[in-house]
């Protein structure tokens, strides 16, 4: 693979990110949600810390649309990557009460 498409492919997806980030800001939780799932499928071999921040995110979208299931998938998919991230493990217990 081009090493340019691939800087390319990241620096979008790294902006997806940010552009959810301002949607969950706003209230639109739904939105955020399905941009956060955009960028997961358009680069699903993106870097641990990213996909790990990636996933977070969706999942406390997720919360704020009463989807706790879907969230409590997506934490454990984040937790996967990094078991040990204590800000993700307080997410993932506020999905479980």
């Amino acid at each position: 693979q081009n090493p340019n498409s691939y800087f390319l492919l990241y620096w979008y997806v790294f902006f997806l990110a940010g552009y959810a980030e301002r949607l969950k800001d706003s209230g639109k939780f739904a939105e955020a949600a399905a941009k956060h799932e955009k960028a997961l499928n358009l680069f699903p071999d993106c870097l641990n810390s990213l996909k790990r921040a990636l996933l977070q995110e969706q999942g406390n979208c997720l919360i704020k649309l009463n989807k706790y299931d879907e969230a409590a998938l997506q934490f454990e998919k984040a937790l996967a990557i990094d078991p040990d991230n204590v800000y993700l493990l307080s997410d993932y217990g506020n999905c479980l009460i």
